[in-house]
């Protein structure tokens, strides 16, 4: 009698234990998922960043070449004709 007793504790306990680390396992899959997330996300955020200060750059350059002591056009002649059109 108390080696079955034994023999079904010591089978609850292997299938206690057996499931607790199936359950662990799956949460360090799924944590690992979102540390891969997380991961794609900072580097699509970096990418995105890293344009969108590309064409703030090329905007400021525009703005600078376009503004009446920039750059600019010299000839007079196109300038007055866009300045009529309006």
């Amino acid at each position: 009698m108390q080696k079955e007793d034994l023999i079904k504790r010591l089978r609850l306990f292997a299938a206690i234990a057996t499931t607790l680390f199936v359950v662990m396992v799956v949460a360090l899959l799924v944590q690992f998922g979102f540390i891969a997330n997380y991961h794609k996300e900072i580097r699509d955020l970096k990418e995105n960043n890293n344009q969108l200060q590309q064409e703030d750059e090329n905007l400021q350059k525009d703005a600078a070449y376009y503004s009446p002591n920039g750059e600019g056009p010299k000839d007079e002649g196109i300038r007055n004709a866009g300045a009529q059109q309006n």
